[in-house]
Parts: C-alpha cells; structure tokens; sequence
C-alpha cells in the first residue's frame, strides 16, 4: 500500500514497520506488513552512543545506520548495527528518569533493572535503572508525552557473537536498555521468548 510518510495522517496502515530511515535523516515509504507493530522503539532524537574512529559520539537515534558501531556499556565495546527499523507509534511515549538522565521511549521498550528485564509500562518510582556508568540509579519520575500529529521511533539489532543477554543492549541518553531483538522476543509475549531472555524477566 503507498502512502506518504511526512505528515501522513492515514493511520490505516499503522500495523506496517516502516523501512531504514537514511543517512539524510528522511523517512523512506517503503513498509513491511509482515509482522504486527512492536511498540518498543526510541524517540528519534534520543541520543545513541556511537563509535567514531574509536572515540564515543552522541549520534540521535534516527541517524544510527547499519554498519554503524553502538556502544555496549555492559560489554564496553561497540556492536555493529546489522537491522534498523523505524515507524509511527500511536500511544503516547513515556519519559523514563533517574539522577542525570532521561530517555523518551515507547511503552514496551525494555530496560534492565535490579529485577530483571522490564518493559517501559511496568516500570514505577520504586524501580532501579543501571546507568552507562555501571551504577545503579531510582527511577526518579515516570511521565507520558502526548504530542500533536503523527510520532514516529526506531530501534536497532546488534551484531552478536554468542547471543547472550548482555549482548543485547545499547547506551540510550546514558541509561542502558535493549535493542531491537529485544523488543521483538518481548513484543508478542514473555511465553514466547527465548531461555536466555525469560531467565531476565521480572517474576
């Protein structure tokens, strides 16, 4: 089905992943209708930790291309970017805090807390984030963004050597949380993710 991603207001077609986003920073129209909408994506201009001639770089979310090298602060090193995806998100996005960071996501992206794996939407005051830094950090505040027209997010797969968990996660404006593989095991279900991810979700 063509349609016009700038400014499009035909939410028919929200199921669809939209294809990469360019090296220009403009959408492509190209969608992929194989699969329902995963709602566990970054804002766009949430800041990525990319590598660059081997020196970090705040890199905003929608120009993380494939081939690119994301910083793994649990691993501490960078992983590279095999698939990116991106599309419109009908529910409002939720402003994940602790002391010193924040990150705007969807409502299940997943983060890594003192208890496990643990979707966006699950997440209260009480929670504890890990920061890039490796420290453990309360969730300070938890709020919703509703915006005017059409919010799109994206998220990423990374290149892994043994797909354990760890391998799994990328500094998001200095909290670590999960990419798109992640998302995806999580998306239609914690029955159906693998071993090594249910072994990381809250009981």
């Amino acid at each position: 089905k063509a349609s016009s991603c700038a400014g499009s207001t035909d939410l028919s077609d929200v199921e669809c992943r939209m294809d990469v986003i360019g090296k220009d920073g403009k959408l492509k129209c190209g969608r992929s209708c194989n699969g329902m909408r995963v709602t566990g994506c970054f804002d766009l201009l949430t800041n990525i930790t990319v590598m660059k001639n081997g020196v970090p770089e705040q890199t905003p979310a929608f120009l993380v291309n494939e081939g690119d090298l994301v910083w793994n602060p649990l691993l501490g090193r960078g992983q590279k970017v095999i698939r990116k995806v991106a599309g419109p998100e009908l529910n409002p996005l939720l402003k994940v805090s602790i002391e010193g960071h924040s990150v705007t996501v969807s409502d299940r992206h997943v983060f890594w807390t003192k208890e496990g794996m643990k979707l966006a939407n699950e997440l209260t005051v009480h929670d504890v984030l890990k920061n890039t830094e490796g420290e453990w950090k309360q969730i300070t505040s938890i709020t919703q963004e509703r915006r005017e027209g059409q919010t799109f997010v994206v998220n990423f797969s990374l290149e892994t050597e043994d797909d354990a968990p760890e391998e799994h996660f990328v500094d998001s404006a200095g909290i670590v949380s999960g990419d798109l593989t992640i998302q995806e095991q999580m998306g239609s279900g914690r029955e159906d993710a693998p071993d090594w991810l249910r072994q990381l979700l809250r009981k």
